[in-house]
C-alpha cells in the first residue's frame, strides 16, 4: 500500500478521473487531489473518485464530465460535494426526473433536453433553473400553467422553445381570471395557439381586452368569459369588439371617457343591454364628425364633446330633429347658410357652450328685435 498526491493531468491544473479510480484501486492508502482544481472525465469516473473514502480533495473542486453524460442522481451526488461549477450532458430528458435536479449553489452548467410533448410551465422553470445553460425545450408542444408561469417561462430565455411555424408551441392556461396584457404578451411570444378557456373573467384596458379575445391565436369560451374594463378613457371601437366575442355583458363603468367615431359611440350607448358604462363618463367624438342624430343620442351625459358634421341652419335647430338644448356640450359648429334668421343663431347658441363659426353668414333676414336679442347673446 502507499499514498499518493496528484498534483496535474501532464502540466494541467486537472486531474483524469479515470486514472484517479485506477490508483484508488491500487492502494488503500490516502490519495491527495487538493493541488486539483478540475476533476474530469466520465461520470461514472468522477463520482466513485470524488466519493472515495480514500481520495482527499478541495470543497470547490471542479466536475467536468467531459466525456458520455451524467445521470440526475450522479449530479445531485456531486452537488453535494463541491461548491464549484458542474459541467454535464444530462442523460435523462422527462421533466419529472430533471426536475429533481440540484443546483446548491446555483453555478452548475448543464446541457438539458426536455422531451416531453407536455409540460407545466413550473416544471420548466424548476428545471431551467439547476443550469446557467439554456434549456432545450424544442420538442415541447404544449406549456400548462398559471399565466404568470408560461409568461415567465417565454420571456426568461431559459428554456428554448419552438415558437414560429406549424410546430410553434401551444400555451395551455389554467386561471379562472386572466389579465389581457399578460395573454397578448404570451399570444406575441409563440404563434402556436394560447388557450384561455378555463378564464371566466378577463381584465385590463379595453384595447387589449379587445385584442385578446378578437386574436386568432386565443381561445376562449365567449359564454362564460365576463371582461371587465380598466378606469380610462376607452375607445367605443374596443368595446364593440369585446362585446362581439362574449355572450356576457361587458361591464365598462369605470371607464372615465368613451371615444372613437360618432358612430360607435352611438353602437354603444345603443347596446346598454350588454355593455355596462358610467351613464356620466363624457363621450367625446376624436375621429371625424358627428352626425345631427348621433348628437341627439350622445346628448344626455355630462359633454359631449364633437365636431358636427351639418352646417346647414334649418338642420341644426329643427325643432324635433335638430341638436338638442345643451349648457354642456361642447360642440364645434359651423354655419355654411349665408342668409340666416338671427333668431335660429340665438337658438343654435343654446346648444353648445362653444362659439358659433358664422363666418358664412352674408345677409340676417329677420325681425329687428331678434338681431338686437343676438347682439346681446354674442356680447
Amino acid at each position: 500500500d502507499f499514498t499518493a498526491s496528484i498534483t496535474d493531468e501532464d502540466g494541467n491544473s486537472y486531474a483524469d478521473a479515470a486514472n484517479v479510480v485506477a490508483i484508488d484501486a491500487a492502494t488503500s492508502g490516502t490519495i491527495t487531489t487538493t493541488s486539483v482544481t478540475e476533476l474530469r472525465g466520465t461520470s461514472d469516473n468522477i463520482v466513485s473518485s470524488a466519493t472515495s473514502s480514500q481520495v482527499t480533495k478541495d470543497a470547490d473542486l471542479l466536475f467536468n464530465v467531459s466525456s458520455g453524460s451524467a445521470s440526475v442522481a450522479q449530479i445531485n451526488t456531486l452537488d453535494a460535494l463541491t461548491t464549484n461549477v458542474i459541467t454535464a450532458t444530462i442523460t435523462e430528458n422527462d421533466a419529472a426526473t430533471l426536475i429533481t435536479l440540484d443546483n446548491d449553489n446555483g453555478n452548475n452548467a448543464l446541457t438539458i433536453e426536455v422531451t416531453d410533448s407536455e409540460v407545466s410551465a413550473s416544471n420548466l422553470a424548476t428545471i431551467a433553473s439547476s443550469t446557467s445553460v439554456a434549456v432545450d425545450g424544442t420538442a415541447v408542444t404544449t406549456i400548462e400553467g398559471s399565466l404568470d408561469n408560461v409568461k415567465s417561462v417565454f420571456a426568461s430565455g431559459g428554456v428554448t422553445l419552438t415558437v414560429s411555424g406549424s410546430s410553434a408551441v401551444d400555451a395551455r392556461i389554467t386561471n379562472s381570471t386572466v389579465a389581457a396584457a399578460d395573454v397578448k404578451t404570451v399570444d406575441a411570444a409563440t404563434a402556436g395557439s394560447v388557450n384561455i378557456n378555463t378564464a371566466t373573467s378577463i381584465t385590463g384596458t379595453a384595447s387589449d381586452i379587445a385584442s385578446v379575445m378578437a386574436s386568432s391565436g386565443v381561445s376562449h369560451v365567449a359564454s362564460t368569459l365576463t371582461a371587465t374594463v380598466d378606469g380610462a378613457s376607452v375607445d367605443a371601437a374596443d368595446l364593440i369588439t369585446i362585446n362581439a366575442n362574449t355572450d356576457k355583458a361587458v361591464a365598462a363603468s369605470a371607464a372615465t371617457e368613451i371615444t372613437g367615431t360618432d358612430d360607435n359611440i352611438a353602437a354603444v350607448l345603443g347596446a346598454s343591454s350588454q355593455i355596462t358604462i358610467n351613464s356620466a363618463a363624457p363621450l367625446t367624438v376624436d375621429d371625424g364628425t358627428a352626425s345631427i342624430a348621433n348628437v341627439i343620442i350622445m346628448s344626455g351625459t355630462p359633454v359631449v364633446t364633437a365636431t358636427v358634421d351639418s352646417g346647414v341652419l334649418a338642420d341644426l335647430v329643427h325643432s324635433t330633429n335638430g341638436l338638442p338644448d345643451s349648457a354642456k356640450n361642447i360642440l364645434s359648429i359651423t354655419v355654411a347658410t349665408t342668409n340666416v334668421d338671427p333668431a335660429d343663431l340665438t337658438d343654435l347658441s343654446g346648444k353648445t357652450v362653444s362659439a358659433v363659426n358664422v363666418s358664412n353668414v352674408t345677409t340676417l333676414t329677420g325681425a329687428a328685435s331678434d338681431a338686437v336679442a343676438l347682439y346681446d347673446a354674442g356680447s
